[in-house]
């Protein structure tokens, strides 16, 4: 059961006991000292490493939780312009199908309202017809004679005054040496209705100027 060593220790070849000793400064050989400044280097190489993989790990652990919040924020934003497209489109359904339902019941009301014209025009037409055939089997009232007669009279009276005031009449009449019985010349009717005759010329003349 004891420690297998190669020579006793000097402190029980010299019956020496030691209580609560600590060793600062001891001078080991040239080869323990490298074999202790390589595992310093060692530990030190494995401290370096660890670190740096663990600093990889994190920095993989946070490029992949960017990557996942790039992806949701695409996916976010995606989302949100497939909903506003969605919702413009709706909008743009629902213009459309209120502006066709206006316009189809404008186009109806604008039938009917051609319809009603149409109606009330061939009312009228048949009133007026049926107001002619009574007025041709009732014949003219005595109302509409006289307006008749007096448009025909201004017609006739307007066109011969226009000829009368169109024609040229002689201002000097000579006449053809008929004698009265008293052997007196031209008698006395004779003389008025050349008088009224120079009269009308006259009057003829005076229309034809104006």
């Amino acid at each position: 059961g004891q420690p297998i060593i190669i020579k006793p220790g000097i402190f029980k070849e010299y019956n020496i006991s030691l209580v609560n000793h600590s060793l600062k400064d001891i001078d080991y050989d040239d080869t323990i000292e490298s074999l202790i400044a390589q595992k310093k280097q060692a530990e030190q190489a494995k401290a370096v490493a660890i670190t740096n993989a663990e600093k990889a790990l994190q920095d993989a652990i946070t490029a992949e939780a960017q990557g996942q919040a790039r992806i949701a924020q695409a996916k976010a934003d995606q989302e949100v312009e497939k909903i506003t497209e969605v919702t413009q489109a709706e909008k743009n359904r629902d213009v459309a199908v209120l502006k066709a339902e206006q316009e189809l019941k404008v186009a109806e009301l604008n039938r009917q309202k051609a319809e009603q014209d149409a109606q009330a025009e061939l009312v009228r037409k048949r009133a007026d017809a049926e107001a002619n055939k009574l007025l041709v089997t009732a014949g003219l009232t005595p109302q509409q004679k006289l307006d008749g007669q007096i448009k025909i009279a201004d017609l006739v009276s307007k066109n011969l005054a226009t000829g009368i005031a169109q024609a040229d009449f002689p201002r000097i009449v000579v006449n053809g040496g008929a004698e009265d019985s008293s052997g007196g010349g031209v008698d006395l009717v004779t003389m008025m209705g050349l008088n009224q005759a120079m009269e009308l010329v006259d009057k003829m003349s005076a229309n034809s100027v104006k």
